[in-house]
């Protein structure tokens, strides 16, 4: 089973975020264990001793070098595809779709000028 292993610590928020999405935009697995304690109360990142960066041990040495600014070309990572809504095959349907519920919904419904109702009286 793998182990997490810490690749780099950070003592700001955003350069942490930044170093995160970097890996995972190659595939990598990036987890920031104290990303909620900074981004709630900021100075718990000194009291934390700093932002630690894991990922897996059998890509750390890939992500070492990606967070140390190697080429993309000199690395090789292989991506591989992964389910989930953002590689879904979206059709032309999927998009009219979408459409019509947006127009639906941004459609104003004057329910408060009783326009469809009967006066009163009239039967």
């Amino acid at each position: 089973m793998a182990s997490l292993v810490t690749v780099a610590v950070y003592h700001d928020l955003p350069g942490a975020m930044v170093a995160r999405s970097c890996l995972e935009a190659y595939g990598l697995v990036a987890v920031l264990p104290e990303w909620y304690h900074s981004a709630v109360a900021w100075q718990l990142i000194f009291a934390l001793h700093g932002l630690r960066l894991w990922t897996v041990d059998s890509t750390a040495e890939i992500a070492e070098e990606l967070l140390h600014g190697a080429a993309p070309e000199h690395v090789a990572v292989i991506k591989e595809k992964q389910s989930g809504w953002l590689n879904a095959d979206i059709t032309i349907a999927d998009i009219v779709i979408a459409a019509v519920v947006v127009v639906m919904i941004s459609l104003p419904l004057p329910l408060w000028k009783r326009r469809w109702a009967k006066p009163r009286g009239a039967e």
